[in-house]
C-alpha cells in the first residue's frame, strides 16, 4: 500500500476539496439558471389582460423527436376521403385552448397552421379562385401566417436538391428532422377539450 508524505496527502486532499466545491457552485448556479427559465405554474396566473403564460405547458413531452419526411397518398386534394383526413389532423374538439379559472379562450400556433393548411386545401378544390372579400382575406392571412411560421422555425435541415429527378413512387422517404413532440401536444389539447366539455356541462346543469 502506497504511503504518501503528509504534505503531499494534505495537498491532494485540498485539491479535491476545492474541486468538489467548484463543482457544487457550478451545479447550484446552473440549477438557479434553469429555474429562472421555467415559467410559473398556471395557478400563478390570473388570465386577465396580459397575465397569462407565453406558451402552453405540454405534459410528458420529449425534448425533441425524429420525424422522417415521406411521400404519402394521404392528405391530397382530389381523393374522396381528403376532407376527413385533413379534419382529423386537428386536435380533439375545436383545436382551441381554454385556460384559467374563467376558461379564457386561446389558440396555438400549431392548430393555427393546421387550420390554414385546411383553408388552402379547400381553396384549391374550388373551380374558381375565391372572389368574396372575406374568403380572399382569409386565404391571404393564412399564407402570411404560414410564411411567418416558416421564418419562426427556420429549419436548417439539409434536403437533397433532387425533387425534379426523384422517383417518389420508389423513393418515398426524405430528410430526417428534429422536431417538437406533437404527440404530447395533441394529448394536452385533447385533455383540455375534455376539461372544457365537463365545465360546460356544469353550466348547463
Amino acid at each position: 500500500m502506497l504511503h504518501l508524505p503528509f504534505p503531499v496527502s494534505f495537498a491532494l486532499l485540498l485539491i479535491l476539496l476545492v474541486t468538489n466545491l467548484g463543482i457544487d457552485l457550478v451545479f447550484v448556479r446552473e440549477t438557479k439558471r434553469v429555474a429562472t427559465l421555467r415559467y410559473p405554474p398556471l395557478t400563478q396566473y390570473t388570465f386577465l389582460e396580459g397575465d397569462y403564460p407565453p406558451f402552453l405547458p405540454v405534459e410528458n413531452a420529449q425534448r425533441s423527436i425524429s420525424l422522417l419526411l415521406e411521400e404519402s397518398v394521404r392528405y391530397g386534394l382530389t381523393e374522396p376521403e381528403k376532407n376527413l383526413e385533413w379534419t382529423y389532423m386537428s386536435p380533439g374538439g375545436d383545436g382551441n385552448i381554454r385556460l384559467g379559472p374563467n376558461h379564457r379562450f386561446f389558440n396555438t400556433g400549431f392548430s393555427y397552421q393546421l387550420h390554414c393548411a385546411k383553408v388552402l386545401v379547400s381553396t384549391f378544390q374550388q373551380n374558381e379562385p375565391p372572389t368574396r372579400y372575406r374568403e380572399v382575406e382569409h386565404v391571404a392571412r393564412c399564407l402570411n401566417v404560414l410564411r411567418q411560421f416558416a421564418l419562426c422555425s427556420a429549419d436548417t435541415t439539409l434536403e437533397p436538391a433532387d425533387s425534379l429527378r426523384k422517383n417518389f413512387t420508389a423513393v418515398r422517404a426524405g430528410g430526417e428532422h428534429r422536431c417538437r413532440d406533437s404527440r404530447a401536444l395533441y394529448e394536452t389539447m385533447e385533455q383540455n377539450w375534455l376539461d372544457w366539455s365537463e365545465y360546460k356541462q356544469t353550466l348547463a346543469a
